[in-house]
């Protein structure tokens, strides 16, 4: 019964051939492999948040097996890895989630700090950069991207820290700006307010 799938934690996962054999053409057999994955890829999470770490890693293997490319599966791969203090396997499976999903903001989090164990301070300091940039805390990716610049002896990734040094601060240009607008109005708002209360206060006055 499903009761035992809760205690059962196998190495290793295979579907049948009968279930793969014209997968292409059955959606019934689509919705269980695509399930299958799923779920293996959730336990995998599931044992990560856990602790269980080597049980982790063998679900997420399995998942990974099955999908190579999802995105999820690596990350949690690399989360992993990082947690059984492997930063070299962590790193390869960061770089391939933002190589497959770019907008995986967490994923550069997560491969800059592996980074900055190694030592790779300029690469560090970018993706974490990146990072924050994308959370749009722009004035911590600012600072990151220049300490990335500081360290960068490559010109190659010294200018390309340099172009989103510039982005980030066109970025914060316009929230200041965006802001001084808005503080604005708040005023012009607030000055039309006390006025129209002197003509209350007036007319009631009057009558």
């Amino acid at each position: 019964g499903l009761g035992l799938l809760s205690a059962f934690q196998p190495d290793l996962v295979k579907l049948d051939m009968d279930l793969i054999r014209g997968l292409d053409t059955s959606s019934v057999k689509q919705t269980i492999v695509r399930n299958t994955i799923n779920m293996l890829r959730d336990l995998g999470k599931v044992y990560f948040m856990g602790g269980q770490l080597e049980s982790a890693l063998r679900t997420l293997e399995s998942a990974r097996g099955m999908i190579p490319e999802d995105s999820d599966t690596l990350f949690y791969l690399g989360r992993t890895q990082q947690e059984l203090g492997r930063p070299s396997e962590a790193v390869a499976l960061y770089t391939a989630v933002i190589q497959k999903t770019p907008d995986y903001r967490d994923a550069y989090y997560f491969l800059g700090q592996n980074l900055g164990q190694q030592g790779a301070l300029a690469d560090a300091h970018y993706y974490l950069g990146i990072y924050h940039l994308r959370a749009r805390d722009f004035k911590t990716a600012a600072a990151q991207f220049k300490q990335s610049i500081r360290n960068s002896e490559a010109p190659e990734k010294r200018e390309r820290a340099e172009r989103l040094l510039k982005q980030v601060e066109e970025e914060i240009k316009a929230e200041k700006k965006a802001l001084e607008m808005k503080y604005l109005a708040l005023a012009k708002f607030t000055e039309s307010l006390k006025a129209e209360l002197e003509a209350i206060k007036k007319a009631a006055g009057g009558g």
